[in-house]
């Protein structure tokens, strides 16, 4: 059956409830607007589908079918009971009409791809890594100078280094604390790259000529690395408590660590893992 509107959007009201805030309850919507949420990864989204849109798709199987008189009870009864004969249904369903995959997909026109997607959901990335940086390359942090902007708070500047505005280019990596632990990430991994910008640095590892394996690891550690730059900064503004750089790094070496040997490629070459065991 079509679902209502109305329970379309209760449903979707309980899943935007549950991504954001992690209950089914509570009002307002996201960082990040649902029709972006809901587009293919490659687009920028996270893949969920659009519940109006495949609730129709799943009904073209049924359409597709009736059409093609597939051999069975249902089907039959639905000729015999309603159809009669019409013209209506002399016509050739389109092929990708049996698949409700493939029905949601000519429901959505395609978008225009992002340049960092693979490295958004990157394999060897732990999931709530790669939640946070979807949202932080997309500039949808709240950060206090987006807080600022909207008279929520009085004051604009860096937990960290009391300079300059927080702004998210100034988070990942220009702050001398977050600029330090990207540091120290990259002579742990030997990663000789100059850019110490986030956008820049997700170009780079799209583009690198190195092995898929470590280019996976390497993606993993600035995921780690984003991720806990931004819980340390709620930390400090929540409960006053400022965490040393090397107490940073080192969570991420043990996230990136547990995270690889738990997710161990079946292919890779000998001299990624003996790069990896010296790390």
């Amino acid at each position: 059956m079509v679902l209502p509107k109305r329970t379309i959007r209760g449903i979707e009201a309980i899943c935007q409830a549950y991504l954001w805030k992690g209950n089914q309850v509570s009002q307002g919507s996201g960082p990040i607007a649902w029709d972006h949420v809901c587009q293919p990864k490659v687009a920028g989204g996270i893949g969920l589908k659009r519940i109006a849109k495949w609730n129709i798709a799943a009904m073209t199987k049924y359409v597709w079918a009736i059409a093609n008189k597939d051999d069975n009870l249902w089907i039959k009864l639905i000729h015999c009971v309603y159809i009669k004969g019409e013209d209506w249904w002399t016509y050739q369903a389109p092929p990708q009409a049996s698949c409700i995959s493939n029905g949601y997909k000519s429901l959505c026109p395609a978008q225009s791809k992002v340049n960092w997607s693979h490295e958004i959901w990157n394999r060897l990335n732990i999931p709530r890594h790669s939640f946070c940086l979807w949202i932080t390359i997309q500039d949808k942090l709240k950060t206090r100078e987006r807080l600022f902007k909207y008279n929520i708070i009085g004051e604009d500047h860096c937990l960290f280094c009391l300079d300059h505005p927080e702004t998210t280019e100034h988070l990942f990596f220009s702050c001398p604390f977050s600029t330090i632990c990207l540091s120290q990430v990259k002579a742990w991994l030997g990663w000789r790259v100059e850019t110490t910008d986030l956008s820049r640095l997700c170009r780079w590892l799209d583009r690198a000529k190195m092995s898929r394996f470590r280019k996976a690891v390497i993606t993993a550690a600035v995921a780690a690395l984003v991720y806990h730059v931004w819980t340390n900064r709620n930390d400090l503004l929540w409960n006053s408590r400022r965490i040393a750089q090397d107490v940073v790094v080192h969570a991420i070496k043990e996230d990136l660590k547990n995270r690889v040997l738990c997710n161990w490629p079946k292919k890779h070459k000998p001299a990624d893992a003996d790069w990896f065991v010296l790390l």
